[in-house]
């Protein structure tokens, strides 16, 4: 039996950060990687470099260079309407970048939009002064948007940065059951509901005659939904809020 001889330099990425992993040019054992670390790294950095910077203002407020550089905004108050966040500067995001930081300097940047109020509302992200979004800029209550930050000109007086849309996660925010009373609406008490939510109906229990998916009849934000069926129908059914 001839041995398989052991690969210089190989490398166990059990405790490998996701910039290591994208940097490994050699085999060896491999083991998951969160998916935050890996783009992060894809983006220049690590996850170690996040932390989470809160941002409550009611209405119109401000992703300032430090919550830009901390790379996670966790965007929380009550609201009364729709709203626009707007980023600091250019200028701001280059200098608050390490010291020499090249053209081009990537980051990951995630809004979460927590908003509550009514269940919530969509924000739209602003670009501030020398700073461009590219893509989708709303991001709906309950909903994780991810940009690549770059800063594409660091040279003072010319700072100009850009944030390219990637991609969002949008969390069910409620589920519950009612009982269907045929065709006779039924009210559905749930504060979680928005004006742009989603709401999706499943049969869980047979009751009576089952017809048609039972379907939303009204809608108010914050409070409820009204929901009726098919005569002769008194099944349990699951809904879920999404958004």
């Amino acid at each position: 039996m001839t041995a398989t001889p052991a690969v210089p330099g190989a490398l166990k990425l059990t405790s490998l950060t996701g910039k290591e992993l994208v940097n490994v040019a050699t085999p060896g054992p491999m083991s998951a990687v969160s998916t935050v670390a890996l783009i992060a790294a894809l983006a220049g950095l690590t996850s170690t470099n996040m932390a989470v910077s809160s941002l409550t203002t009611v209405g119109a407020g401000t992703i300032t260079a430090a919550m830009v550089k901390s790379q996670i905004v966790q965007r929380g108050g009550v609201q009364t309407a729709a709203f626009a966040d707007t980023t600091d500067t250019a200028a701001a995001i280059v200098a608050a970048l390490p010291a020499g930081a090249p053209a081009n300097t990537s980051l990951l940047f995630i809004y979460n939009n927590g908003t509550t109020g009514a269940g919530g509302y969509a924000s739209t992200l602003t670009a501030g002064s020398g700073v461009t979004v590219t893509g989708n800029a709303v991001i709906l209550p309950r909903t994780t948007g991810f940009y690549l930050v770059q800063a594409t000109n660091v040279t003072s007086g010319s700072e100009a940065v850009t944030f390219t849309y990637l991609g969002s996660a949008f969390h069910a925010s409620a589920t519950g059951t009612f009982i269907c009373n045929g065709a006779t609406p039924v009210t559905v008490t749930d504060a979680h509901l928005t004006p742009s939510s989603n709401i999706t109906v499943t049969l869980q229990t047979v009751g009576g005659t089952v017809g048609a998916v039972p379907a939303v009849k009204t809608v108010t934000p914050g409070t409820g939904f009204t929901i009726a069926g098919t005569a002769s129908d008194t099944s349990t059914y699951q809904y879920t809020i999404l958004g």
